[in-house]
């Protein structure tokens, strides 16, 4: 089972990326999050692996750390969350945020994501919210309620996705908005967003 890869960024889509890895080309699935921090053709990425292993194919999936694998295996510990949603969830809410919304309820943030609707963001935080409080199995560090900033961010890129923009789209654009100082409250984040991509 491969656990662990490193090698160089042959290409990358908006699910998954090719890693050259001593001449033998991996195709891994990963995070909106995971695909940014990996960098692009070229570069050399280390990516903790999961190996998931059907009747009909081996799916690999990557991860820059691995407290970012654990909460993917806790995700997919939910029915009806498979690897493709939990990716969509760990791409639409950055690092931390996620795990916060779940171990505090909030099960709003999580419908920014492709494939989550509100019962099953309510089912999530029902079912695997306890595992993200506290000192948990994943985290590594004691986790504090999800932030209004953090919520904000969630619900201006919910709004872009309804807005028709694609959730890959809409979170790498609220990341640049806000890495520009733009407020961190919804409307200026939406309005900042729409103005940029208009531009």
């Amino acid at each position: 089972m491969i656990a662990y890869l490193r090698g160089a960024v042959l290409a990358r889509t908006a699910s998954n990326l090719i890693l050259d890895v001593n001449g033998v080309g991996y195709l891994i699935g990963a995070s909106l999050s995971t695909l940014e921090g990996a960098g692009m053709p070229g570069d050399i990425a280390e990516l903790h692996v999961y190996t998931a292993v059907r009747e009909d194919a081996i799916a690999l999936y990557g991860f820059l750390t691995l407290d970012e694998k654990d909460t993917f295996l806790v995700l997919t510990s939910v029915q009806g969350v498979g690897p493709k949603v939990a990716l969509s969830l760990q791409g639409a809410l950055p690092n931390g945020a996620l795990e916060r919304a779940i171990s505090s309820g909030n099960a709003k943030a999580l419908t920014a994501a492709d494939g989550v609707g509100a019962k099953l963001a309510a089912r999530i935080c029902s079912e695997v919210g306890s595992k993200f409080v506290g000192l948990g199995p994943v985290g590594g560090a004691a986790q504090v309620p999800i932030t209004p900033e953090d919520a904000n961010e969630a619900d201006a890129r919910s709004a872009l996705i309804n807005l028709g923009f694609a959730t890959a789209e809409a979170a790498r654009v609220i990341t640049a908005v806000i890495a520009a100082g733009t407020e961190r409250t919804t409307e200026a984040l939406i309005r900042a967003a729409l103005k940029s991509m208009h531009r």
